[in-house]
């Protein structure tokens, strides 16, 4: 979903695709390896449920290190992958529409976790984690469908769950009539740069001087900057570049 730039422009709503962006993808394995290093350390610290534990005694460095950790990585790393596909989801749907949005997520989304929920997820609970009855596993499978409780076992799928919801959701606001505002194409402010032999004072774009500043060694440099409505940036000497 990360398959765009962060000018989103025009170009999306005319179809058109824009390069990937690899730093965000790199954002998003990067927080999936976290995320696997936290269910790792379910299984084994004294704090959080898995589905197989194998939690042994342990003394105060221990737990405190497993609480400091898995704390420290609760409280971002879920939310940056939520940010990210967030920000994507305007571009998406302008270059989508509304039934190829919600069908794509769906697709992406809905049908592995109705995988891990009717498939997987039982699986896993009845021969590693041994949380059903007896009776064997399609006794207990048709037990589990019957009496509702795959509804409330998407595990560790929550989250495309919830992605799922917030993107239907989003979907049928834009469908009300409500439009994401256009980014500008345009950068807030660009710079030239060039070589000078001497110290020059820094003055912002309103004329305030900052005073003498040694801005390169052994040459000094002197930038030219040019700004739009929604920019404010530095000025250095612009006559004599």
């Amino acid at each position: 979903m990360a398959d765009l730039s962060l000018g989103t422009t025009a170009a999306t709503a005319n179809g058109s695709r824009a390069p990937r962006l690899l730093f965000i993808d790199n954002i998003r394995w990067s927080m999936i390896i976290l995320v696997l290093s936290m269910h790792a350390c379910d299984t084994y610290s004294p704090f959080g449920n898995w589905y197989y534990v194998d939690r042994q005694k342990t003394d105060l460095g221990t737990a405190l290190f497993f609480g400091i950790y898995q704390s420290f990585l609760q409280a971002f790393f879920m939310a940056a992958l939520f940010f990210v596909a967030g920000y994507f989801a305007a571009a998406a749907y302008d270059r989508k529409g509304f039934a190829p949005f919600v069908r794509d997520r769906f697709l992406r989304l809905g049908v592995p976790t109705l995988l891990f929920m009717f498939v997987i997820g039982p699986l896993t609970q009845y021969f590693l984690s041994w949380t059903w009855g007896s009776g064997g596993f399609g006794h207990q499978w048709f037990k589990h469908i019957r009496d509702g409780e795959w509804l409330s076992e998407t595990g560790p799928m929550w989250f495309c769950a919830a992605l799922l919801l917030f993107s239907i959701v989003y979907g049928l606001i834009r469908r009300s009539g409500w439009n994401e505002p256009l980014m500008s194409p345009e950068p807030i402010c660009t710079f030239s740069y060039c070589h000078v032999p001497t110290q020059l004072p820094v003055t912002l774009t309103d004329g305030g001087a900052l005073g003498p500043s040694m801005l390169a060694q052994p040459e000094m440099t002197s930038a030219v900057a040019s700004t739009n409505k929604t920019g404010r940036c530095i000025t250095l000497l612009p006559s004599l570049c």
